[in-house]
Formats: C-alpha cells, sequence, structure tokens
C-alpha cells in the first residue's frame, strides 16, 4: 500500500454548493417595505414543512436555490436529482396552492407567504404555477405511494398545485436559525477550515473520526451549546434542517446543506448509514465536494473537496 502525503492545510472554507451564498433574507427598510405592501397581496398559508424549507431557502442553506421550485426544476429533481441547470440538487422545494387558484398566480404576480398561525414570513414572486402528480413524487421522493408512511401521508394531504419563485423571507424575532453567511464567519473568525460534520454519526463518534482531518466538527443544534469532552473543538450552530425520512435524496441534500454552511468532511456514521444512502453519496462525491470519513476508523473513504474562496 502506497504512502499518501496528507494534503496540505486550505486557507479557507469550501466554496457553497454552485459556487455562492444565495440569502433570501429581507432587512432593514425591505422588510418594513415588504411588511407594509403584504396585506395587499393575494396570500398562501405555509404548512410545518414548506415552513421550514423556507427557513432553509432564507438562510442560504439550499444555495444555490433562491425560492420555490418551478416546474422546470421541480422536473428535473424528480428524474435526474439536478436542478434544469444541471446542479445537484435532490429534493422537490415547493409550496402547494389549490389548483383553482393557479389561474390568478401570473407571472410576476407577488404572493404574501404566511404560517399556519397567519404569521407573515415572507413574499414570494412567482416565476411560474404547475400542477405536480403527487402521487408519482411521493414514489420517486419516498419510494412508495403508501400514505402510511408520514412524508406520503403530508405530501398526499396538500393540494396539487403549485407556484415557483424567487422568495424574501422576514426573520421572525424568536425564531432562532443561524444563515450559512454567520455560520461561515465564526468559523472563519476562529481559524477553522477544514470542517467535519456528521451523518448518521453521533457528535462523539463524528468528532474522534474527524480529528486527523478536521480543525473542527460542526453540530447541528436545535438550542443550546454543546459541552463535550471531545479531541477537537466542537462549534454549535442552529441549522434549518427539515427531517423527510426520504432515504438516500434526504442524505444528499443534508450534505449540500452541510456544505453550504461550512463543512468540507462528512463523517458516515456505520451504524445508521444504510448501503443505498452510502452509495449515492459516493457516486455523487464529486458534485458534492466533500471528504468522506467512515465513523469506525479514521480513514477517508475516497476523495475530498477542493478549498476555494
Amino acid at each position: 500500500m502506497h504512502n499518501i502525503s496528507p494534503p496540505a492545510r486550505p486557507s479557507s472554507l469550501l466554496a457553497p454548493h454552485g459556487g455562492a451564498l444565495v440569502e433570501c433574507l429581507a432587512t432593514g427598510a425591505e422588510a418594513e417595505d415588504l411588511v407594509a405592501r403584504s396585506g395587499s397581496l393575494p396570500s398562501v398559508a405555509l404548512d410545518p414543512g414548506e415552513h421550514l424549507d423556507l427557513d432553509l431557502i432564507a438562510s442560504g442553506g439550499a444555495s444555490p436555490v433562491r425560492g420555490f421550485l418551478g416546474q422546470a426544476d421541480h422536473r428535473a429533481v424528480l428524474d435526474r436529482r439536478t436542478l434544469a441547470s444541471g446542479i445537484l440538487f435532490p429534493l422537490p422545494l415547493t409550496v402547494a396552492v389549490p389548483v383553482e387558484r393557479l389561474g390568478a398566480m401570473r407571472p410576476g404576480t407577488e404572493v404574501a407567504l404566511h404560517s399556519s398561525l397567519g404569521q407573515l414570513r415572507g413574499v414570494l414572486t412567482v416565476r411560474d404555477a404547475f400542477v405536480r402528480d403527487l402521487r408519482e413524487e411521493a414514489r420517486v421522493v419516498f419510494g412508495t405511494d403508501d400514505p402510511g408512511h408520514p412524508g406520503v401521508r403530508a405530501l398526499l394531504s396538500r393540494p396539487s398545485g403549485a407556484l415557483g419563485g424567487d422568495v424574501r423571507v422576514l426573520r421572525p424575532p424568536g425564531r432562532r436559525f443561524e444563515t450559512a453567511r454567520e455560520v461561515r464567519l465564526r468559523l472563519a473568525a476562529a481559524g477553522h477550515h477544514r470542517v467535519a460534520a456528521g451523518l448518521g454519526a453521533g457528535i462523539v463518534e463524528a468528532a474522534r473520526a474527524a480529528v486527523p482531518h478536521a480543525d473542527a466538527l460542526l453540530a447541528p443544534v436545535l438550542l443550546g451549546e454543546v459541552d463535550l469532552d471531545a479531541p477537537l473543538p466542537i462549534v454549535s450552530a442552529s441549522l434549518p434542517l427539515p427531517r423527510r425520512r426520504a432515504g438516500a435524496r434526504e442524505a444528499l441534500l443534508q450534505a449540500i446543506v452541510l456544505r453550504n454552511f461550512g463543512v468540507s468532511h462528512l463523517v458516515l456514521g456505520a451504524a445508521r448509514t444504510d448501503l443505498k444512502t452510502a452509495d449515492a453519496l459516493l457516486r455523487n462525491q464529486a458534485e458534492l465536494g466533500l471528504a468522506f470519513i467512515r465513523g469506525e476508523g479514521r480513514t477517508p473513504v475516497s476523495g475530498g473537496g477542493r478549498s476555494a474562496a
């Protein structure tokens, strides 16, 4: 077996997926104007899953996506796990609307997006309106159209109409998540340019496996700090990471989100990463741009990401 010299330490974080972060948060005067105009706009109520997807898009975690997917991107995601541009993207982020309302939602129409409790969350500028085959989408995303699957049940309960378009989002007080840019700034300020995260691996397992390869471990948490006796620095961050039970496609999206938040190395938990998921990650490793590390043992699975400004 040949000895391989370790790669040079990068001087910057790995570039985001698609090359640039796309944050969709409205702040300052823009946010005030958005609120002032929203009362005269047609509105759509988001279900909990769409609400979380909106947070993900707003944070930059779904970069290069700028809003809910239009018909061309939706079709490409189902057929090829890419956007229409060809960039890897495995799950359709959509906002549902009753079919009978689609005729009034012409391109350029602004639509106010509200939570299920009526709170204004943002505005979508309609690019296109289309009708989905919900059972096809369920079979592709979840591997079944059986309503016994919670993801399928939630999908089939929604209208089949959908709106695609860019969004501008308000960050509501009291709702805690960090943007990809904010987390990246924290990592860079601490000098952490090789950043690991676990996928199907617990924090301790991921930290131990990442020691030879990373400067720090990013630990997604909902609230509070992570206080563990770990062999490398642990950076906790509140990331909007919706859970769908969508198998390999969900793992690919999580990998993209983690890269957008500054991760360059993924620790794959041996006990909780099934073969189908591992195969999907490995087959798409070049496009993900990430190095993979086995949770048991400390050897990169193969390849690695490139550093970029």
